[in-house]
């Protein structure tokens, strides 16, 4: 009988599935439990940048959801967040006080652009694509100074207070306005998750990783790409409405180049970890805002620093799988039970280093 060698598989260090998944409900549980105190346990400026933060994540979302799972690195998020705050102010002076009203309005007329900027988009990849979304960021920024009628130009657009439900009175103090930002985030947040371990995040998935295999078979790529554009612009847009009722202010630099570049870096940093990318753009908002009157409004050169650690993490990974493999530290692989087997066996063909039996 021929010996075949077997290798023991690694045993994982990980916890279980079902321990697993419970210990992330509990860690979330926790984490909106203390997020939720906050009013109760800071200032009111650290509310603000709070809420500020919250807003930015989900537009760290909605370019994570183009850059990690359709493999579209876009640089243009921002403007769909100012389409979502504008509408939502148009709503709030025109139509309704409502805060999910308006909520949806934003999010509904950001996809709406968002898809059919999609439909033109999605036809480029890399370089090209990002290009568009940076001319769209721009034309955005553009519209806004100029619409002085509809967006105050340059001087901001002071917007009503939001009604959170029916019944309830208009959410004025900071810390009720964070509160209902919060309640919110962590909904559209709770559909992102959904959304990327849905078949359509599946889908993306494959499209980014090996595209032409998709399209023979048979996946309307185009499609499925347009509709990824008009749900992160979605996301956008709602992080838009957020914006309006959180700060009752909206301003040309809410949707300018560098919040979309943040939270493409925010993208970049996470990767495909919803929480990571979270969790990198509370940094980046910390940064930016809280410890500019402590570095004395040094932030900036902060802000450089992260572009630089985010820029050179690829070419530091790469650099060390290159002296790894020269160095010859790789982990070899071992080897094939196959050849095991013939080596032991004595019934089987010898061959010579050329692959020729010997003789």
């Amino acid at each position: 009988m021929p010996h075949t060698i077997r290798w023991p598989k690694p045993r994982s260090a990980a916890m279980p599935g079902p321990a697993r998944r419970r210990a992330a409900v509990l860690a979330t549980a926790g984490l909106l439990a203390v997020l939720a105190a906050l009013p109760w346990l800071v200032n009111g400026y650290v509310i603000t940048v709070a809420a500020a933060a919250l807003t930015f994540g989900l537009l760290a979302l909605s370019t994570q959801w183009l850059a990690a799972t359709a493999g579209l690195h876009t640089i243009g998020q921002g403007a769909y967040l100012g389409i979502g705050a504008y509408t939502a102010a148009a709503f709030a002076e025109h139509v309704t006080t409502s805060g999910p009203v308006q909520l949806a309005a934003a999010a509904a007329a950001a996809a709406t652009v968002g898809a059919l900027v999609g439909g033109v988009a999605v036809r480029a990849r890399a370089v090209t694509y990002l290009m568009i979304t940076l001319a769209v960021g721009e034309l955005a920024g553009t519209v806004a100074v100029q619409a002085r009628t509809v967006t105050g130009g340059s001087d901001g657009l002071t917007v009503p207070p939001v009604v959170p439900l029916p019944g309830l009175g208009p959410v004025v103090r900071d810390g009720w306005a964070y509160l209902y930002v919060l309640a919110w985030a962590a909904l559209i947040t709770a559909g992102v998750v959904v959304a990327h371990r849905s078949r359509f995040g599946l889908i993306l998935r494959g499209i980014a990783g090996h595209e032409l295999r998709m399209h023979a078979n048979g996946h309307p790529v185009a499609r499925h790409l347009i509709a990824a554009q008009a749900l992160a612009a979605a996301v956008a847009g709602a992080a838009g409405a957020l914006v309006a009722a959180a700060h009752h202010f909206l301003s040309p630099a809410d949707l300018g180049f560098d919040v979309s570049a943040l939270a493409l870096v925010a993208a970049i940093v996470g990767g495909r970890s919803i929480t990571a990318t979270l969790l990198a753009a509370i940094g980046l908002i910390v940064v930016r805002d809280w410890a500019a009157p402590v570095t004395g409004a040094h932030a900036p050169l902060l802000l450089g620093a992260v572009f630089l650690l985010v820029a050179f993490q690829p070419l530091r990974r790469a650099h060390r799988r290159a002296r790894a493999s020269s160095t010859g530290t790789e982990a070899a692989a071992p080897p094939d039970p196959a050849d095991a087997t013939a080596a032991d066996d004595p019934a089987a063909p010898r061959t010579d280093p050329v692959g020729e039996p010997a003789r």
